[in-house]
């Protein structure tokens, strides 16, 4: 599986926040996404998610 942050980055789009804000902000959803998409794959890898850990 491939993570692609992209999306993410437009879901907060209409936020209008500054870079710096929504970097925080997705950081922190990902944070709290980590264990759900890990049991999702159960075991699998998911290449590009590393860049979010």
């Amino acid at each position: 599986m491939i993570f692609d942050g992209e999306p993410l980055t437009d879901l907060l789009e209409p936020l209008r926040l500054d870079w710096k804000v929504r970097r925080i902000n997705e950081l922190a959803l990902m944070k709290e996404l980590m264990p759900l998409l890990y049991k999702l794959v159960q075991g699998h890898d998911i290449s590009g998610l590393a860049a979010n850990e």
